[in-house]
This record gives structure tokens, sequence and C-alpha cells, in this order.
């Protein structure tokens, strides 16, 4: 029998073999905020990271656990239950909590890998959007 899922540890990994999605998540581990098919990702691990790092910053407000992972799913679509909840798509998912402004900020940082300094702006345009 072949296993649902697949992980590992990194965003290079996960481009090698393909068919990744990257889960951003946080809340002590109680919530995935968005979910990102790893073709469509133009920005680095980091960049991903102090994304959720943002969201989780002013959603949870507490410093606890949040991470992104790479996972890769036999059956398609696939609902993870981790975080609540989420069925993962060909295409960028978010939690009820992101607001459209911040959705579409965060769409910008995913998609455009020349513009790493000014993610860091919009990372926090992110954050003032959510407060």
């Amino acid at each position: 029998m072949t296993e649902e899922k697949i992980e590992v540890e990194t965003l290079e990994e996960a481009r090698k073999i393909g068919g990744f999605h990257a889960v951003l998540w946080g809340d002590g581990g109680d919530a995935v905020y968005l979910t990102i098919p790893i073709g469509i990702i133009e920005v680095d691990e980091l960049t991903l990271y102090n994304l959720v790092l943002a969201v989780d910053e002013v959603l949870w407000k507490e410093d606890d656990s949040r991470d992104v992972y790479f996972e890769k799913f036999n059956t398609f679509p696939y609902y993870i239950e981790e975080g609540g909840g989420t069925v993962l798509k060909d295409e960028i998912w978010f939690n009820d909590k992101i607001k459209p402004e911040a959705r579409d900020i965060i769409k910008e940082i995913i998609t455009n890998q020349d513009q790493v300094e000014k993610s860091k702006e919009k990372i926090e345009k992110v954050k003032e959007l959510l407060r």
C-alpha cells in the first residue's frame, strides 16, 4: 500500500520532486493559514517563514509554534486535518481569518522572486491589514 502523503524538509527538496504544497501554519499548531502549490512559489524558504511568522504574530499573538512544511499527497485534492482542516488544491488556499486585502499582497509576495526586499515591506503591510 502506498503512503497517502510524503513530507520533505525543504523547499528545494519539494521543488526537485514536484507536486508538493507549502503549508503555513501557526496558532500553536491549531490553524493552517494558507497552502501554496510549490509550482507558483517564486521566493525563498526564509520569505515563506517570515510570512507565516508575521501572520501568526497578528492572528495568534503568542510566541508559540508556527512553521512551514512541505507535503505531497497521492490522492488529490486532499483534505489535511491539521490546523482545523483544509483541502489542498491547485491554487492558494487561505484561512478565513486572512482578509481579502491581505490575500492580494500575499499572492504578490509569493509569486515575485525579483522583489525579495520589497517582500519584507509587503509582509509588514499584511500585518497592518490583519490588525
